[in-house]
């Protein structure tokens, strides 16, 4: 991966990994109500994924609400596999990003500019036991597909 990635989420789901990736329980599915963005970013030793809130275009409730859900369910385990749901601009066909293992997830609130918000930070590690996790292209630290059904329902 040589560039970063920027996919707006529809529907994210946060599963409690235990110290071998695997995980403990499955995590339920968030639908933010405020403009939630998933980056990965390139990084030497390992990719990085930052969940970004639009803060103009949200109400301080939307906000609130959304940032309660990710840190809770953030909170739940040192680390997470992280899966967003994202428009692709078609009807038929949902974009489907998955970072297997996140580790060293940071929750503090961080503007990232002017109108954005970090509320999530943490690197990928490449060593997922998941076998989704096994990427088809140069990475297995994050993997995005398209897909004809959702793949995140409440």
């Amino acid at each position: 991966m040589t560039a970063p990635a920027h996919h707006r989420a529809e529907a994210l789901r946060l599963t409690p990994l235990d110290p071998t990736g695997r995980p403990t329980r499955h995590g339920a599915v968030l639908t933010p109500t405020a403009p939630l963005t998933a980056h990965i970013t390139p990084h030497p030793d390992a990719p990085h994924i930052t969940l970004t809130l639009d803060v103009s275009h949200a109400t301080d409730e939307d906000l609130e609400r959304t940032i309660t859900d990710l840190h809770t369910a953030a909170a739940a385990a040192p680390d997470l596999g992280i899966e967003a749901q994202v428009p692709t601009g078609r009807p038929d066909r949902w974009g489907y990003l998955v970072a297997p293992w996140a580790t060293d997830i940071n929750l503090d609130l961080d503007p990232a500019d002017a109108g954005h918000l970090t509320v999530l930070t943490a690197r990928t590690r490449p060593d997922s036991p998941l076998r989704r996790a096994q990427a088809d292209g140069d990475s297995v630290h994050t993997r995005f597909s398209l897909t004809d059904t959702p793949p995140l329902t409440p």
